[in-house]
């Protein structure tokens, strides 16, 4: 079996490009120029519960082979998935989350998730969407904007979100439709906006 010590340079890649707040200190992460590096030898602090998990022979060969990517969660019983068997699957694929029961789930796990698949923003639980997850979830998919909270959305944010899919106009608050974003959604000659085109159409400028 592959042996956690030996997979640290899986778990050490970059994840994503951003600035996430005082999110480093909640997962372990070091943000550099070149983007976001889990720190390889970080501890991700341990309720009581999972501490005494630590002395289970049985989940600590489960932890060793997620931190491998040997296995997914969906395999891991739901007594072990603690936080740092979570964010270590995460580390490899931000899709692990949805095998992540609510209950488990901690603005820790959110946040990784969200850094590499912004789409599934609308899994996150309402008392963890902060305006930092929904920016990190934007700036992995666009898509997200139809999962971020009115009061997060910002013209700046919406502006970047059509940037990258014309979509997102179908999502962009009254108060931020101008011409500038509506040009900018039509301009996307290689998209398919047909669907929304009428909506664009019967807005007032």
């Amino acid at each position: 079996m592959c042996k956690s010590k030996r997979c640290l340079d899986k778990t050490s890649k970059i994840v994503r490009h951003g600035t996430i707040g005082t999110f480093e200190k909640q997962v372990n992460i070091k943000f550099t120029n070149k983007g976001i590096k889990m720190k390889p030898k970080a501890r991700v602090k341990t309720n009581p519960k999972a501490r005494r998990l630590m002395g289970d022979s049985k989940y600590l060969n489960l932890l060793d082979e997620v931190k491998c990517n040997e296995i997914c969660l969906d395999r891991v019983p739901h007594e072990y998935l603690t936080e740092e068997l979570c964010l270590a699957a995460l580390s490899h694929s931000g899709f692990q989350f949805t095998f992540i029961p609510e209950e488990k789930m901690t603005q820790a796990i959110c946040m990784a998730a969200m850094l590499d698949c912004g789409w599934l923003l609308n899994k996150v639980p309402e008392e963890f969407k902060t305006r930092e997850l929904c920016l990190a979830a934007l700036e992995s998919d666009s898509e997200a904007i139809a999962h971020v909270p009115q009061e997060f959305l910002t013209e700046e944010l919406c502006l970047r979100a059509v940037d990258d899919w014309c979509g997102a106009m179908a999502f962009v608050p009254d108060e931020f439709i101008n011409d500038e974003l509506y040009f900018r959604a039509i301009g996307k000659r290689d998209q398919d906006f047909s669907a929304i085109s009428e909506q664009f159409y019967n807005r007032s400028f």
